[in-house]
Parts: C-alpha cells; sequence; structure tokens
C-alpha cells in the first residue's frame, strides 16, 4: 500500500506532524509539501491512501491546500482520505473542518483529526506574533501537540490498510 502525506505547513509544525506520521505509518509513505509544488495537481494515481494535513491561520487552511483540495476532489474521492489539522483552538476544530473542506471529502474521509498546534515564535513575521499572543491572552495551555491524537490517527490508519489487503 503507497500513502501520499500532502500538507502545507507555513512555521513546521503540520510538517512535524508529517514526519511523525510517516514514521508510524506501515505503508510506503511520500511526503508532499504542497507550499514547494509548482502547481496544486498532484498525480494521485500510485497512491491508495491520501492524507491531508493543514494548520489553521485566522481560520483557514493555506489557499495551496484548499486549491489542491479542489483541483482533486474527484481523484480524492477514489481514494482513502484521511484528514489532520494542527490549530490551538480545539473547540473549532469541527468548524474548520467543515468551513474549510468540501462536505463530499469529509463525507468520504475516514478519519479526520486534531493534532493541537505550536506557536513557534522565532519563526514568525511579526505580525503573527502580535496575532498568536492576542489570540492566546488567557489561554497559554492551547498550544501544544496533542501525541495520543496522532499515535490514535495512525494506529487507525495501520488498521484500515491491513483491513484493505485481506
Amino acid at each position: 500500500m503507497k500513502t501520499a502525506i500532502v500538507y502545507s505547513s507555513k512555521y513546521g509544525t503540520t510538517k512535524s506532524c508529517a514526519a511523525l506520521l510517516e514514521n508510524s505509518l506501515s505503508d510506503s509513505v511520500t511526503l508532499i509539501n504542497i507550499e514547494e509544488s509548482p502547481n496544486t495537481t498532484i498525480d494521485l494515481a500510485t497512491f491508495d491512501t491520501v492524507i491531508i494535513g493543514g494548520a489553521i491561520h485566522m481560520g483557514k487552511i493555506s489557499k495551496k491546500l484548499n486549491q489542491f483540495c479542489q483541483d482533486n476532489l474527484q481523484d480524492l474521492l477514489t481514494k482513502q482520505v484521511a484528514i489532520y489539522l494542527c490549530c490551538g483552538f480545539s473547540e473549532e476544530y469541527a468548524n474548520y473542518l467543515q468551513e474549510n473542506f468540501p462536505k463530499t471529502l469529509l463525507t468520504k474521509a475516514t478519519i479526520t483529526a486534531h493534532f493541537g498546534g505550536e506557536a513557534k515564535l522565532d519563526s514568525m513575521s511579526l505580525l503573527d506574533k502580535l496575532i498568536v499572543k492576542a489570540a492566546l491572552k488567557n489561554r497559554p495551555e492551547a498550544l501544544h501537540l496533542i501525541h495520543e491524537n496522532i499515535t490514535g490517527f495512525s494506529q487507525y490508519l495501520n488498521y484500515t490498510s491491513s483491513q484493505l489487503i485481506k
């Protein structure tokens, strides 16, 4: 089985999560940073599973990741699809999914998960630092990766992949 992890990472958290998944999945995994791709159309024909990973900034996933989902929707609907989000406000997770992904893709998704978030302030622009600090003023505990969600996500995908082989 072959898996593509297509992700968008502005400051590195979503990329770190993609690497954690790559190391914990039993399938052959290819990492694709959509921000480094020349266009948003990727040949998905060789992949059985496509994991889509994105970070939430100001309530939205990146434009390139959104465009990837739109451009490849018909191909994605023929694959096992999983979606993870990195964001600091877990109570908004369901809304972020609904607002950022096509309904048909969410319905098709085998699993979706919230992996938490991090604020890598040293790599952020001044504006982003101010926004993050203001958003987390009364909630500094909101930003941390939820490793048990990442583990559960990969275990579920390993299980479903093993069932597809039978």
